[in-house]
């Protein structure tokens, strides 16, 4: 059974030779090919209750199940549609079970869980599978469940965003947008805010792109760089007295980039970031170290190891060579290992007292010293499988669920069949001898019929007197009472003239024609199969009438057309059509005879004779002529009598009864049909050579050769073929069809049901490079939104995905502007000219032998996630 997701299924046509019912293959046999056709339907009707609304939700609100007739043949795929009722409204995050393949959660397309009343009683629910989750393609809500972004180049480029959920505490909703930096708190474009208090809410309007609106009492711009083109030439210093530590941001060279430089309150530099060659961005601690002094050191919130909390050589490398003695799976007994300075693997299984092992060898073998080996799918192999090696026999077990267990076995020098009773049923010995259990030997049993019949056929000549028998040295005519039956290709009665050697033959050809031919083999006439007569002066018989008649009719039409038959004597040049029950064209001869030629109701042609009351000859539908009396040939010199007795020169001018009284009084020499012992061999050197058997009024069979040199043993009942072996070795009966086939198709079948029941397809686990075989868990953890890992006890938290982390992979400090000293002069504080920027920079000049810093430039530190996107750190 597959669906129309299987993996075995192709898209082109000429593929999907897989064996029946899974697919079509090439010399399919006609019993499969309902198989084929059933699963083709199977799969369309459960795609179609599949994808369709045939089925109605049951469970609990948030826990909806789907129950199908069929159990899902590959567990849930991904892409694959679902479509049902709903039972019930949700009232929160859902899930979904179908046919018991395992509980998986319903989410909205982005990934997040359901709000309640999204989905709704009687509402037509269609998910897909993500290969994880379903994903609902038709969530129905009200109202909006969280965040509304619009979004261009997966970029948030505007939304509006609710962050509370009660109107006393504090909340803010906001519209904002993360186009150029990404950072919601400084680019909002309108705002409302709760504050803690519970004061009433003010709206506020933020103008230009990330800006506040600025005004004459809030902003001097004669005080302020241009964005554009200014440059701070000097070093820009943070330092709030000149007796404190400071933070500089300093210019690079023609090949480096600014840094950050960290010096103590006498200008002594301890360290600083930056100063990247376009490779790497330095962090040089240059007095003392960098130090994570307090909580845990992380890089975009995940914990750095380091010697506090991890020591590598606890740890096997990745790419070295690592030795375990042995390793125990699970909490069991189960172990991996290798034998003491060998090159193998074992594994065993099994409680202490009854262990049992696979061992894989530097030799390639692989034996299993006790259980034996069960495959859930097809066994193939591309070169030899050999069955008992090292055993003194061996055996193939092939188990049916509904006709029980039977056996090929290889013992004592014979290769044959057991039945399910253990028992040898057919087998073959190397000598070629064929034994049955039915038959014993079957030579044995041929020669033993054979010397029955020829025992019980000299017997009765010896008992019989001659009165029984046809005397070929005896002139006169005899009759025989019994029929003559000739068996063999084109059957045939000679008629030999003892004087000169000439002979007629009656033949029953290949055609079912009985051909009557001179010593030359000459065609002279024959009863063709149908019916109809031919003889060598005129051909057809029908025909040359059909034709003579057409002819004088065409000659003769226009002078005959008003003539009649005439009752005292006439010629008719055309047909007589009688049509009417019983036709008949009667012959009277009064007080002589009365015959009449008659078609009945069997449809046969009679020659009834009125006088006695009976018919004397019949030609059937089917062509067959049938005579009460003897049948003449030629001129008389062969006769077929009433008794199925034949006489004619090709017998001596005796009866062939008589002849075969001789024949058998010389039999001496010859096997007797009654039984008799052959000390030779019997060779049939003909086309389609075979061997009889019958029993009379019950049954006939045969042992034969075809031209397709396929042995063959057949029923003669109409049963046809009952088992053969071809020249390949492949055998085949009538019951079970190719064995090989049949096997593959058990052996499919069987894996199919096997599958079916473990409701899922199972992962090798192990046996790549550098895998030890350790017993892995992967599964899901609802509440973490994650899948998590563990090795044997160990636990390795959740599996990172890119769309829960999203990496840091790159960071920059990208161009703010360049300002000179004046943007804030009497400003009287410590205002920042650009939101988040850093000075990389500065500009001096040398005025009467003092250096001055008259500008610096300006840069922002931003940092690039795995999707390509660039991101501007803010301030704390």
């Amino acid at each position: 059974m597959a669906d129309l997701n299987n993996s075995s299924w192709s898209e082109t046509d000429s593929s999907n030779t897989q064996p029946a019912p899974s697919g079509f293959p090439s010399g399919i046999l006609p019993s499969q090919v309902g198989g084929v056709v059933r699963a083709m339907m199977g799969a369309i009707k459960r795609a179609y209750n599949h994808g369709n609304s045939m089925v109605s939700s049951t469970g609990s609100a948030n826990a909806y199940v789907l129950t199908y007739e069929q159990p899902l043949q590959a567990g849930y795929v991904k892409g694959e549609v679902f479509r049902f009722f709903a039972h019930a409204t949700n009232t929160g995050a859902s899930t979904l079970n179908i046919n018991g393949a395992g509980t998986r959660a319903i989410l909205r397309a982005d990934g997040s869980q359901l709000a309640g009343g999204e989905v709704v009683i009687g509402q037509v629910v269609t998910v897909v599978c993500d290969g994880v989750n379903f994903l609902a393609q038709n969530v129905i809500s009200k109202d909006f469940k969280a965040n509304v972004s619009i979004v261009k180049e997966n970029d948030a480029i505007l939304t509006i965003e609710d962050t509370g959920v009660a109107s006393t505490s504090y909340r803010r909703k906001q519209i904002f947008s993360t186009k150029n930096d990404g950072a919601s708190g400084n680019n909002w474009l309108f705002r409302q805010v709760r504050p803690s208090d519970g004061a009433i809410e003010d709206f506020t309007l933020k103008g230009g792109t990330g800006g506040v609106v600025w005004t004459t009492g809030n902003f001097n711009p004669a005080l302020k760089a241009d964005l554009a083109g200014a440059t701070f030439t000097g070093i820009v210093s943070v330092r709030n007295t000149g007796a404190q530590g400071s933070a500089s941001l300093n210019s690079g060279s023609a090949d480096r980039t600014g840094y950050i430089a960290f010096s103590d309150k006498d200008n002594v530099r301890h360290g600083y970031i930056g100063w990247s060659d376009g490779g790497n961005i330095l962090f040089q601690a240059e007095k003392g170290d960098f130090n994570f002094a307090g909580g845990t050191p992380r890089i975009n919130n995940n914990p750095i190891w380091h010697s506090g909390n991890f020591n590598p050589d606890s740890k096997a490398s990745l790419n070295g060579a690592v030795r375990f003695a042995s390793t125990t799976l699970g909490t069991g007994e189960g172990t991996v290992y290798s034998d003491t300075g060998a090159n193998n693997i074992v594994l065993r299984s099994g409680p202490g007292n009854a262990y049992k092992y696979l061992s894989f060898s530097d030799a390639g073998l692989l034996t299993n010293f006790s259980g034996g080996f069960l495959a859930e799918t097809d066994v193939r192999a591309k070169g030899r499988v050999i069955v008992g090696e090292g055993a003194g026999s061996s055996w193939i077990e092939m188990r049916d669920t509904d006709e029980g267990t039977r056996f090929v076995h290889n013992n004592s020098g014979n290769i044959g069949f057991l039945g399910s009773d253990g028992g040898w049923k057919f087998h073959v010995r190397d000598d070629g001898t064929l034994w049955s259990a039915q038959m014993g030997d079957i030579n044995t049993r041929i020669e033993d019929r054979a010397n029955a019949w020829s025992a019980s056929r000299r017997d009765e000549a010896n008992a019989n007197t001659a009165a029984n028998y046809v005397n070929k040295t005896n002139g006169s005519t005899q009759i025989m009472t019994g029929d003559l039956e000739i068996k063999k290709f084109d059957p045939a009665i000679n008629f030999r003239r003892s004087d000169n050697g000439n002979f007629e033959r009656i033949v029953l050809d290949s055609g079912s024609s009985i051909l009557f031919q001179d010593g030359s083999g000459n065609n002279n006439f024959s009863f063709q199969q149908g019916g109809a007569l031919w003889t060598r002066q005129l051909g057809d018989l029908n025909t040359r009438i059909e034709d003579r008649s057409s002819a004088w009719a065409r000659q003769e039409s226009v002078a005959r057309a008003n003539e009649r038959v005439a009752k005292t004597g006439d010629t008719m040049t055309g047909d007589l059509t009688i049509t009417k029950t019983y036709p008949q064209v009667r012959m009277l001869y009064p007080g002589v005879r009365d015959m009449q030629v008659q078609v009945r109701e069997d449809g046969n042609f009679y020659l009834w004779d009125t006088t006695g009351g009976t018919w004397q000859m019949r030609v059937d539908t089917g062509g067959g002529v049938v005579a009460r009396g003897p049948l003449y040939a030629g001129n008389g010199s062969a006769t077929f009598n009433t008794n199925g007795d034949v006489y004619g020169p090709a017998f001596g001018n005796k009866w062939l009864s008589t002849r075969l009284a001789e024949i058998d009084g010389n039999a001496n020499n010859r096997v007797s049909k009654g039984g008799d012992t052959m000390t030779g061999d019997i060779t049939i050197n003909k086309a389609n050579p075979s061997y009889h058997f019958y029993y009379g009024g019950v049954y006939s069979s045969r042992l034969w050769v075809g031209n397709d040199a396929v042995f063959r043993y057949s029923h003669n009942e109409g049963d046809g073929d009952q088992f053969r072996i071809s020249p390949g070795g492949a055998v085949w009966t009538k019951q079970l069809g190719d064995l090989n086939t049949r096997i593959e198709d058990r052996s499919y079948a069987w894996a199919q049901t096997r599958q079916q029941n473990l409701g899922f397809w199972p992962v090798e686990q192990g046996g790549g490079a550098y895998m030890g075989g350790n017993k892995i868990r992967i599964g899901w953890d609802g509440p973490a939104n994650a899948a998590r890992l563990q090795v044997d006890d160990l636990q390795l938290e959740r599996i990172l995905t890119r769309n829960w982390i999203n990496p840091i992979i790159d960071i920059r400090l990208a161009y703010a502007g360049d300002l000179t000293n004046d943007w804030n002069v009497n400003g009287g504080n410590y205002s920042e000219p650009y939101a988040g920027a850093v000075l990389t920079s500065r500009n001096t000049q040398n005025v009467g032998g003092i250096t001055y810093w008259v500008g610096g430039r300006w840069r922002y530190l931003q940092k690039q996630d795995s999707y390509g996107n660039w991101y501007t750190v803010g301030y704390a």
